[in-house]
């Protein structure tokens, strides 16, 4: 059952990139000590009449900073020493939708012999679920991006939990 995803040609990440027009406040979090909690408030202000309708998305990346601490050997003849420093770094995806009055196209199903095609030319990601005789998988496809992936026997493809298409 081997699957992949595609994006289309003419997508590139300047044209979904919501970066300019979200603030963090507050920008730089000094210190958060362990099982400790801090409040971070995003605000993305208004997309420019220019952007077309879709979906648009960044990243909120949180880094942690080294802290050095040498503990010198006292007697290098009979001792070993070796720092290690460890950076977790822990990354938030934000979307945003930009929306208008038209309905987005429906994303276009082909079906053949064990294989299923999906392709979304919206502007919008979509929540595929396949659910099989003995399979359930779901799937996230990204705007203006194919999907395709083998499967077996009878398959119902539901796209944003609606019923769209049974494939033999």
């Amino acid at each position: 059952m081997s699957k992949y995803q595609t994006r289309h040609k003419n997508i590139n990440q300047k044209n979904e990139d919501l970066t300019p027009f979200l603030r963090v406040s507050p920008p730089v979090i000094s210190t958060l000590m362990p099982n400790e909690r801090k409040i971070i408030r995003l605000r993305i202000s208004d997309i420019p009449n220019n952007y077309l309708s879709g979906e648009y998305r960044t990243h909120l990346k949180f880094t942690q900073e080294v802290i050095k601490k040498l503990n010198p050997p006292t007697d290098e003849d009979t001792s070993i020493s070796f720092d290690l420093a460890m950076l977790v770094n822990s990354s938030i995806p934000i979307y945003y939708q930009k929306k208008d009055r038209t309905t987005p196209p429906k994303a276009i199903i082909k079906c053949s012999k064990n294989h299923l095609t999906i392709i979304n030319n919206s502007r919008y990601q979509k929540k595929i679920e396949l659910l099989g005789a003995d399979t359930y998988k779901q799937f996230i496809l990204l705007r203006q991006s194919d999907l395709d992936i083998a499967y077996n026997g009878k398959t119902t493809i539901k796209i944003n939990d609606e019923q769209q298409k049974v494939c033999l």
